[in-house]
């Protein structure tokens, strides 16, 4: 238990190291942008009330109904027609598709007009029924597949009441949603639909999309929706799927409401296959997403429906970026800035809560309709993040393709095998996939360049090495690490307790002290007090920065000169704290620069003691320069650092940085400049303390124990370097 609580502290403390280095900037703004367009739509939702007609003006109107059928069963379509009887409408006209004589003969029984046609999709059979209707006041289109419920037909007429509406749609609700899984998702996504978006939209008129299951329009509203129905074409090519988004679009440009009757309801079928949903699901994506493209020259004008579309498409693309940034940091290995090593059931199960709970809160009025959902919601939250969202990309990649796809008798891309059409019409069909498919190619390319841009321009953490006060007397900095310098053998626990009250990140540098060896500790001989260390660190639950053995391929320290010794000395110490489940530390390896070698003996003097990647989470080179070595400026020491980035392939501390100040100006404006070219240099820690040469009186290391609040021009310079 206490282990369980030892780890919930870690995690909660890595969760605030990345919120202040700014990895999860993203998301945050994702999730704010979410809350706020649910908010929205949930304000809009509230105020909507369904029409009512106490003057009995549309208790006379006259009805045709037109019901587009190409195969269905004939049980289905009996419990169709005999509901549409029931609500007795002016005039039945049954369109057979290119269907079978038993479905118009099953027409016939119930006293329609059946016309039947050769098979030209639903927006022939619209067009078809319609140019034979009667001259009615009122058209309603009718799936083949929805069932009205008795007093139906009156309600969704009321709305009519109103001379500004030009089109109704009721509610609509899956038959027998409890059948199976694929029926249950069905009926969860309209709910969730009509009880808040089509509310959302009905009260200012503009539904974007009034569902082609049942549709009421005026039929001065109808006549020339219908002409641009059947007369749609892209580059040439006639478009066969998405007639509702089309009749509805119509509608908004010509200045007619669209609106929303919740008390009329019908019932309709789903697919029963998850195969078949998902397809449908494309396909209505696909007329959607094209739609709103085309609607580009007049939608604004409609900022409501506008908002719908654009936000669906927004949406869609924001959690690509979101992945996207995911696979990035866990790619570049950035675990020492970008993803703390949050122990991988706490992740999982953070991550799960509070995504379950976003979405969960959202889902309240479901659950409250039916809470036999709320068990159910991590499979649905799965399905509309890892089904929905790469269904709407591949349907931005394919929105002129013109297959219905759910339908076993008919190709998906007939388009590709139908010979009848002209052979130029066919090459502009596929011209049109290539130009889509091309352009979502890009826009997705665009996107993850720019979260790869993003994450590659992250906040540079600065660092001050110095006491408590020489960290808060640089606060004008924001620095978020303080170092400090703790003798192998001494204890973090004070170090680490100043730490948290500085609200800092830890740094440690563990110094090499006479009389303990390397090889004493790689042979085990410290592993106790090694042990005790570790636990104060997972103890204290922070990020905790531990640089070993700085400037080891130097010549200064006790443990310089064996390489062997001090990569298993290296590998030892890493160990215990891994074991000991001290996961909040990150391991920075710290050579120095030895700006006197060439390139050649640098490469000899350091690459010996790489203890190998899985024990180093940065590498963290010193780059003090003292007035002696004057020589080798900014540009120079750079140069060495690029080679060590290359080389090691980890992210870059200047682990100790700090200069001669009668060079600080051109120093720090050089390092300014170099920073912005290096973002894989990842930290800046700036030392208050006096450097060992200063400290020990020796020749020629200048003046090194000047502090930044007696220089403000320096003090800014340094601010830049955080990017």
């Amino acid at each position: 238990m206490l282990d369980w609580a030892h780890s919930v502290y870690s995690g909660i403390f890595a969760i605030r190291h990345l919120v202040q280095q700014g990895a999860v900037s993203l998301f945050l703004v994702f999730l704010a942008y979410v809350w706020a367009l649910w908010s929205l739509k949930a304000s809009m939702a509230s105020m909507y009330q369904p029409y009512t007609d106490p003057d009995g003006l549309t208790k006379d109107l006259t009805t045709s109904v037109i019901v587009p059928v190409y195969d269905e069963p004939e049980e289905t379509f009996r419990a169709v027609l005999t509901a549409v009887r029931r609500n007795n409408p002016t005039e039945v006209i049954v369109a057979v598709d290119g269907g079978s004589a038993s479905i118009a003969t099953v027409a016939a029984e119930y006293g329609a007009h059946v016309l039947r046609i050769a098979k030209t999709g639903k927006r022939g059979a619209i067009a078809a029924g319609f140019a034979v209707a009667a001259n009615t006041d009122i058209v309603v289109v009718l799936d083949s597949d929805t069932v009205w419920s008795d007093g139906m037909l009156p309600e969704l007429l009321k709305p009519f009441a109103d001379p500004r509406v030009g089109g109704v749609t009721p509610t609509q609700r899956i038959m027998s949603p409890d059948l199976n899984p694929v029926r249950r998702l069905a009926d969860w996504i309209e709910d969730l639909r009509y009880s808040l978006t089509v509310r959302a939209q009905s009260i200012f008129g503009q539904v974007g999309c009034l569902p082609g299951r049942t549709i009421a329009y005026r039929r001065s509203a109808f006549e020339d929706a219908v002409q641009a129905l059947t007369g749609q074409k892209v580059l040439g090519v006639p478009m066969k799927i998405g007639d509702d988004r089309v009749l509805t679009g119509e509608l908004l440009r010509a200045g007619w409401r669209t609106v929303y009757q919740s008390t009329a309801l019908v019932l309709t079928e789903a697919p029963d296959t998850w195969v078949r949903f998902w397809r449908q699901q494309l396909r209505w994506a696909r007329s959607s997403q094209r739609e709103t493209v085309l609607s580009l020259g007049w939608i604004l004008r409609k900022p409501v429906a506008a908002l719908v579309f654009f936000s669906d498409i927004v949406t869609t693309l924001m959690l690509f970026a979101l992945v996207n940034l995911i696979i990035t940091h866990v790619v570049q290995h950035d675990g020492d800035r970008y993803m703390p090593d949050i122990p991988v059931l706490l992740a999982v199960s953070l991550t799960l809560i509070g995504l379950l709970a976003s979405v969960g809160l959202r889902q309240i009025g479901h659950f409250r309709r039916k809470p036999s959902d709320i068990p159910r919601l991590p499979m649905f939250v799965a399905q509309m993040m890892f089904v929905m969202v790469p269904t709407k990309i591949a349907a931005m990649a394919t929105m002129f393709h013109n297959g219905w796809g759910t339908r076993a008798s008919e190709d998906i891309y007939p388009e590709m095998f139908d010979t009848t059409p002209v052979p130029a019409v066919r090459v502009r069909q596929i011209a049109l996939n290539a130009i889509s498919l091309s352009l979502t190619i890009c826009l997705l390319m665009a996107i993850a360049f720019a979260v790869n841009a993003t994450a590659a321009t992250q906040p540079r953490q600065l660092g001050i090495i110095g006491t408590s006060a020489q960290f808060a007397s640089a606060k004008s900095l924001h620095p978020s690490i303080r170092g400090d310098y703790v003798p192998f053998g001494g204890d973090f626990a004070e170090s680490l307790v100043l730490d948290q009250h500085l609200n800092a990140t830890a740094y440690i540098t563990w110094t090499a002290v006479p009389g303990i060896t390397l090889a004493q500790i790689a042979a085990g001989d410290e592993d106790a007090y090694l042990r005790r260390e570790a636990d104060a660190v997972r103890t204290y639950g922070g990020m905790v920065y531990i640089r070993l053995a700085q400037e080891f391929n130097g010549n200064w320290f006790s443990w310089s000169g064996d390489p062997k010794a001090f990569v298993a000395a290296w590998r030892e110490v890493w160990t215990v704290f891994h074991d000991a489940g001290a996961t909040n530390v990150r391991w920075v390896w710290g050579p120095d620069l030895l700006t006197n070698d060439n390139a050649k003996q640098y490469a000899a003097a350091t690459t010996p003691y790489w203890p190998g990647s899985k024990y180093v989470n940065a590498v963290g080179p010193t780059m003090v320069e003292f007035a002696a070595e004057s020589n080798c400026e900014v540009a120079c020491r750079m140069s060495r650092i690029d080679w060590i980035h290359k080389t090691y392939g980890k992210p870059v501390w200047l682990a100790e940085t700090k200069v001669d100040l009668a060079e600080a100006k051109p120093w720090l404006t050089s390092l300014d400049a170099a920073l912005v070219r290096r973002p894989w240099i990842t930290a800046v820690a700036w030392s208050e303390t006096p450097s060992r040469g200063e400290a020990l009186g020796q020749a020629g290391t200048g003046e090194m124990d000047w502090q930044l609040p007696g220089y403000p021009r320096l003090e800014s310079l340094l601010a830049k370097a955080q990017g």
